[in-house]
């Protein structure tokens, strides 16, 4: 199903479409939710809200302004982000390699991880400081005060940073559009 089958289906209420989405974007969707929570449960559980949200929510979606996906991601993010806030899990024992797959099945939408998208190979173009800013920010989920902490930097550097680290983002995605 295409984004305008897959909008116009949740736009009646058929539920077949937001399966459809799920098969589309729900390995993505759960890559980044389990880089934010590191957690396989909590990520399924944060996963099946913003799918929620999705279902509900729909008709925030502006098709004008971006991809399904994209805006699936970033809700994606918040989510997790809110998960972690509330305290819904613990942070320990976050040392295991992440597998962005939901299931062992070949089919390509279900295989769909922040790798497939492109994500990582256009952060892996950035210097190392700004990675490591975005990587802290968007992969973990932290805040800038969290990041200031843990990169042991000032407030206005973690800023400064994000900002050019932003910037850099911008200006390589603009020049990989055709």
């Amino acid at each position: 199903m295409s984004q305008p089958e897959i909008l116009e289906g949740l736009r009646r209420g058929n539920q077949n479409a937001l399966a459809a989405a799920f098969d589309q974007y729900g390995a993505a969707v759960y890559g980044v939710v389990l880089r934010i929570v590191g957690n396989q449960q909590l990520a399924e559980e944060v996963t099946q809200d913003v799918f929620l949200k999705l279902w509900n929510k729909w008709d925030q979606f502006d098709a004008e302004r971006g991809k399904l996906l994209t805006w699936l991601l970033q809700i994606a993010r918040n989510t997790a982000i809110d998960y972690t806030r509330k305290g819904s899990f613990r942070k320990e024992g976050k040392t295991d390699p992440v597998d962005f797959s939901v299931s062992n099945t070949t089919h390509p939408s279900e295989e769909m991880a922040v790798d497939a998208i492109g994500l990582k190979e256009i952060v892996e173009r950035l210097d190392t400081k700004s990675r490591t800013i975005l990587e802290l920010a968007y992969f973990k989920g932290m805040t800038q005060t969290e990041i200031e902490q843990h990169l042991d930097l000032p407030l206005g550097t973690v800023k400064t940073r994000m900002r050019k680290a932003l910037k850099e983002l911008r200006k390589i995605v603009s020049i990989d559009r055709p």
